[in-house]
């Protein structure tokens, strides 16, 4: 459990104005602030460049795009201008991992540095924290195993229950703990009891959360969150906003912007949603004694058989699919919609399952009066799913038969127990134009950063993803200070097996076996697939023995425990797939060799990315040039950068893909790379690991 050093004294706005604040040379420059308060603190050029960047961006109400290198310093370089703007400052990440970083240990530091009171606080979504309600029906209904009744009796006792609401430690559940204990102590919107709750309002730690980031003078979210407050904010009829009027606006990990408004807006239906839909309303209805529970017990029946009927209908469509594909009997890529043939079954469950949903919702209507407040936050769930249902039918034909310009597209996920149907919006820069452009509209500065912006110094793909091109963004480059070339080194060959061989992965690991027993300190083997991760997993379990740990990400430990795990033993390999790419920080010995086993382009069958490349074509641009290229060339920067975090850091990179020296676009990957120094084959990689040792 987190407990937050966010006790700090609040103060009224013209306390702000009083303060004497020191400027951004008495803070960076040699023998300024820094220097003389933190051991090991060196000013630098670029890092100072940024933060004057930022304090303009901030003072203008302007845009500020900056990609910062590793070890430039970049979360000082926006966090001292955003604590000495005597402004309201949100700063939105990309992770729930940066957020706490920023929240137990980079702000209160630079607080006490500067001799600040700035009220401050950490905001994440409502799922978050530990519902007391819950806790209590647990802890009374002995309805648990006595084991985990003490797992969730230690999880009580290390939550802090403070009842004043300025100096609340708020209880958060966090991936620390298994996903069936989360579940058991946090509930969702839909399942929050409201006024009906004995802690409501001035208890209930989410609450708690919202109330004390309105008076906070910076809050700490994350991306997804950050959509979600400018949804609420414009719904009028929301007694309390998530964010206070802010009036600057930093996104660290700014590269995952698009990808995260692009989740945001998608919505999906489940066979298991709707059974855990039905499971809650329950809940709510016994929770509030309604007495006409078997009416909408009747409708829950019809909608769990129909979904039940469409979950046997899809188990053939295994795997990720086309909602096209289901949709139509005849259906391909380039397929004339005058000549598509609708497949009945799929059509008539989907209006089942839709049916049942429109009477659930008309009966919550005609009963809302016995409890307003519950009964409206159902109303809102059915109606999500009922226009979920909708969309995934309509979005790409319209009402007479012909093709849709759509700018969304709908894919089901398959399995032998459950299916999801999604709904995804393709381009997402008009929606982000519009929200930045209302920002900017009030005077906010707003600032994007991260150390993988650019595709080769050039901002242009990421400036029209994030809606950006008409809203004269200003562009920084700060490069990394570390010494790529003395204190690392690159291997990529062409003899490294194709990218289509099905043996690929043995063969690399009998390739680089001898550099994984070398090397010492902690190996990293990232693979662009979970094919990929299984098999290095039993290849290098086999290989390795006892000689080193194997930890996997396909094993069912949380990545929190893994990564622990792995920094403690400092000798180690960790087999990672796409959560282990970024955002990850491993300094020292601990990680001293990466393996990427291939470039990590889109898959080619994946739906978003087909429907993406297919509205370009449309448009008479390449797909591949456009998209591909440039997105697996970010991704990729974010696996190398996990490699050397600190000064002093020494490791090996290898990158086991020969398309980098057999295809022309090779170069642009290797160009974007830090300037390592290329190894000549395998054996002058080992020399460099026997050098380090």
């Amino acid at each position: 459990m987190q407990k937050y050093e966010t006790a700090v004294e609040f103060l009224e706005d013209d306390d702000f104005e009083t303060q004497s604040l020191p400027d951004l040379s008495e803070v960076f420059d040699a023998g300024g602030l820094l220097s003389v308060k933190l051991k090991n603190y060196f000013p630098r050029e670029g890092q100072k460049e940024m933060a004057k960047a930022v304090q303009e961006a901030f003072a203008r109400g302007k845009i500020l795009i900056s990609e910062a290198g590793t070890g430039t310093g970049k979360t000082y370089a926006y966090l001292i201008p955003a604590l000495l703007a005597r402004k309201k400052v949100v700063i939105s990440t990309g992770t729930k991992a940066l957020q706490d970083q920023l929240i137990k240990y980079d702000v209160p530091k630079l607080l006490s540095l500067l001799k600040l009171k700035t009220p401050y606080t950490v905001l994440k979504g409502f799922n978050n924290y530990l519902c007391r309600k819950k806790l209590d029906d647990i802890r009374y209904g002995n309805v648990l195993a006595p084991k985990t009744l003490n797992y969730v009796k230690a999880i009580e006792s290390d939550a802090i229950i403070n009842k004043d609401n300025d100096n609340a430690d708020f209880a958060e559940i966090n991936s620390k703990l298994p996903l069936k204990i989360t579940e058991l102590l946090t509930c969702s919107r839909a399942q929050c009891a409201g006024k009906d709750c004995p802690y409501y309002p001035d208890e209930c730690f989410a609450l708690m959360a919202r109330r004390r980031s309105q008076k906070s003078q910076v809050v700490i979210i994350n991306h997804s969150l950050f959509f979600a407050s400018r949804e609420i904010d414009k719904n009028p009829n929301k007694s309390m906003h998530l964010l206070p009027d802010f009036d600057a606006l930093v996104f660290d990990e700014a590269h995952a912007i698009p990808d995260a408004c692009r989740s945001f807006y998608s919505c999906s239906v489940s066979h298991r949603g709707f059974m855990q839909f039905t499971e809650d309303f329950l809940v709510v209805l016994r929770d509030i004694d309604f007495e006409g529970i078997e009416a909408f017990n009747t409708l829950f029946v019809k909608l769990n058989t129909a979904s039940r009927e469409l979950l046997d209908m899809l188990r053939p469509y295994k795997g990720t699919n086309d909602i096209r594909l289901l949709k139509y009997l005849n259906f391909t890529a380039d397929a004339e919609y005058s000549e598509l043939k609708v497949n009945p079954l799929f059509r008539n469950k989907m209006g089942e399952i839709y049916l049942a949903l429109k009477d659930i919702a008309k009966l919550i209507k005609n009963n809302a009066e016995s409890n307003p407040d519950r009964f409206e936050k159902l109303t809102e769930t059915v109606n999500e799913m009922m226009d979920t249902v909708v969309s995934v039918m309509t979005f790409d034909r319209n009402k007479d038969g012909t093709k849709k310009d759509s700018n969304y597209v709908a894919f089901s996920e398959c399995s032998e127990k459950n299916y999801i149907l999604t709904i995804s919006p393709l381009e997402v820069g008009g929606a982000l134009k519009k929200e930045f452009s209302t920002l900017l509209e009030k005077g906010t500065g707003i600032v994007m950063t991260s150390a993988t912006v650019s595709v080769n110094n050039d901002f242009t793909k990421f400036i029209y993803d994030a809606g950006c091109a008409d809203l004269a963004p200003e562009t920084l480059i700060v490069p990394s200070i570390f010494d790529y070339a003395k204190n690392s080194r690159l291997f990529v060959s062409e003899y490294f097996p194709d990218s289509n061989d099905d043996a690929r992965i043995v063969k690399i690991i009998n390739m680089l076996l001898p550099a994984i027993e070398e090397v010492r300190g902690g190996v990293f083997f990232l693979t662009t697939s979970y094919k990929a991760l299984k098999e290095a997993d039993s290849i290098l379990r086999e290989k390795l023995k006892d000689k080193r740990q194997v930890l996997c990400q396909a094993s069912g430990k949380s990545n929190f425990a893994m990564m622990d795990e792995f920094k403690k033993d400092g000798n180690a390999v960790l087999i990672g797939t796409s959560s282990f790419w970024e955002g990850v920080d491993v300094p020292g010995k601990a990680l001293s060799l990466v393996i990427i086993d291939k470039l990590p382009f889109a898959p080619p069958n994946d739906p978003i990315y087909q429907a993406r490349a297919e509205k370009c074509r449309s448009k008479g641009i390449e797909p591949f040039v456009n998209i591909s290229l440039p997105e697996a060339v970010i991704t990729l920067r974010q696996g190398v950068g996990r490699l050397i975090r600190q000064e002093n850091d020494t490791g090996a990179m290898v990158i086991c893909d020969p398309r980098l020296i057999a295809r022309n676009y090779g170069r642009l990957f290797l160009s974007s790379l830090p300037p390592m120094r290329r190894c000549k084959d395998i054996s002058d990689l080992m020399s460099f690991l026997k050098a380090q040792n």
